[in-house]
């Protein structure tokens, strides 16, 4: 497999998706990280200037300064969002130090000491308070932290008008937490509304929804599954018992329990508003926008009730296989040295699929085998990448045994749709490695469940299932550009994914 024609490839396609997407929450009135799109622009004009002269050399150049500068810290980055919107403050700051040294722009500088402040404010040190304060003067600031900051803030100092005069979009991430603002001000009507009009799913807003509502059933429901299992014992009564309370003033065992479970500095002035009645009232809602968070309730209680039991927070068999495909390409050193990986005779030693040894020597282990094996480190840390991306998602909703399934279904189809086709048609035969096919079942099954979600009206599923499309669309241009690559392997894989994702979508619920 050349490189020289790949990796222009993998690299453009990687920087223009990267731009569209950047532009596209710019226009949505999200943040647009000057720095960033910089960097994929000159990444984009490096490669191309690298194809232009012919200069290998050039071209390994820009796709290591590319994965080095970029993709590294845009990882770094999702995950430091992620728990960022976990309110997992000092995980959140080891991203952040990653991405600091890679991108020191964008407000990323201090990104890590802001983490630490936010961590010493989750845990009640209220001599943070002007610390945080300072930065929101300064906007010194990554995209997407100031509600979480103005969110410490508020819980540090009750300042929840502070929050509410945030301008600009509602983050999907943060949303929750500007719906906990507006109930402990008592705006029960405008928390209803901003709830609505969310278009992603957030279990922490719809945990305010419920408490601030009076819902208590949906409350019990959220807080006993794998979302807020985090939570500590007293922080659970503490929303049980504010949904109690709304739901009746007069509850007494509830007044006794958010005595008992509020705590923090704010702690005298969240049980005055409870047990002043200063939350809002359920009468307050109109009888639409309260039927309408019925059956959301309904819909939760029924989800967290069939899904409780089999809740995983981890994707073990994601975890796994990467390991296995891992492992296999440290074979591939051990037995052919370090050009073992790309050397045909290692790679038919540990199992390559090569068609006359199966069809007419019998070896069809090696539709099992070939599927861990991969040509070259870019290949697989392609596959890997993918993987670990779409692997989680899928095994999160559908369980670690139907995505093991899943996967040796897609993977081994594929393998023999290879092999027949090719056969079929009389071609040549080709050694063949890879775990594309597999993978490209997860991705079917997802796009599948994504299917499922739009035809039942969930948030963001429609232009999640877009964002798909365009994936697979660049995957097909690749394919179709890199002569090396299977696409039939990749249109197997697909299809039978596609088609166990909706057979599994009628028998399993979403995983939270």
């Amino acid at each position: 497999m050349d490189l020289l024609p790949i990796l222009p490839i993998v690299v453009g396609l990687w920087c223009v998706a990267f731009l569209v997407r950047a532009v596209a929450v710019a226009r949505r009135g999200g943040p647009f990280a000057t720095g960033w799109a910089v960097k994929a622009t000159l990444a984009l004009l490096g490669v191309g200037a690298a194809v232009a002269l012919g200069s290998e050399t050039a071209l390994y150049g820009v796709s290591a300064g590319w994965a080095l500068l970029l993709v590294v810290p845009a990882l770094a980055a999702q995950g430091q969002a992620r728990e960022l919107a976990g309110l997992r403050f000092e995980r959140a700051r080891v991203y952040a130090e990653i991405v600091r040294l890679l991108h020191p722009i964008d407000g990323w500088r201090g990104a890590p000491d802001l983490m630490r402040a936010l961590a010493r404010a989750q845990a009640g040190d209220v001599s943070v308070v002007p610390e945080l304060r300072r930065r929101l003067a300064a906007d010194d600031l990554p995209a997407g932290a100031r509600p979480y900051v103005w969110g410490e803030i508020a819980r540090l100092t009750g300042d929840w008008d502070g929050l509410l005069a945030l301008r600009g979009p509602t983050h999907p991430a943060t949303a929750g937490l500007r719906l906990r603002a507006l109930g402990e001000t008592g705006r029960l009507v405008g928390l209803a509304d901003e709830h609505a009009r969310l278009e992603e799913p957030d279990p922490f807003a719809d945990l305010m929804l419920f408490a601030f509502s009076g819902r208590k059933r949906g409350v019990a429901a959220l807080i006993g599954g794998a979302p807020f299992a985090a939570l500590s014992p007293s922080a659970k009564d503490f929303w049980r018992a504010t949904a109690a309370i709304v739901a009746d003033p007069g509850d007494a065992a509830a007044r006794a329990l958010v005595q008992a479970s509020a705590a923090g500095p704010q702690r005298d002035a969240l049980v005055a508003r409870r047990l002043g009645g200063r939350l809002g009232a359920r009468a307050a809602l109109d009888p639409e926008t309260s039927a309408a968070i019925d059956r959301l309730e309904h819909d939760v209680v029924t989800a967290m009730a069939a899904t409780a039991p089999a809740v995983r927070r981890r994707p073990i068999v994601t975890a796994m296989l990467i390991a296995a495909n891992v492992a296999a390409f440290g074979a591939e050193i051990v037995v052919g040295g370090w050009g073992g990986p790309t050397d045909l005779d290692t790679l038919y030693q540990l199992g390559a699929l090569w068609p006359p040894s199966v069809l007419e020597d019998g070896e069809w282990w090696r539709l099992g085998s070939a599927m861990f094996l991969h040509f070259g480190a870019l290949h697989l840390a392609l596959n890997m990448l993918a993987l670990a991306l779409f692997g989680r998602r899928v095994e999160l909703r559908v369980g670690p045994w139907r995505m093991a399934a899943l996967y040796a279904l897609a993977g081994l189809g594929s393998m023999a749709g290879v092999l027949a086709l090719g056969a079929f048609r009389g071609a040549e035969p080709d050694l063949l490695v890879g775990a594309s096919g597999a993978i490209f079942g997860v991705v079917g099954a997802f796009g599948a469940l994504l299917v499922t979600d739009v035809r039942e009206g969930r948030r963001g599923a429609r232009r999640r299932l877009i964002e798909l499309g365009a994936i697979v669309a660049l995957q097909i241009a690749f394919d179709a550009l890199t002569p090396e690559i299977s696409m039939s392997a990749h249109a197997f894989g697909f299809v039978l994914g596609l088609v166990a994702g909706l057979a599994l979508s009628g028998v399993t619920r979403r995983r939270s």
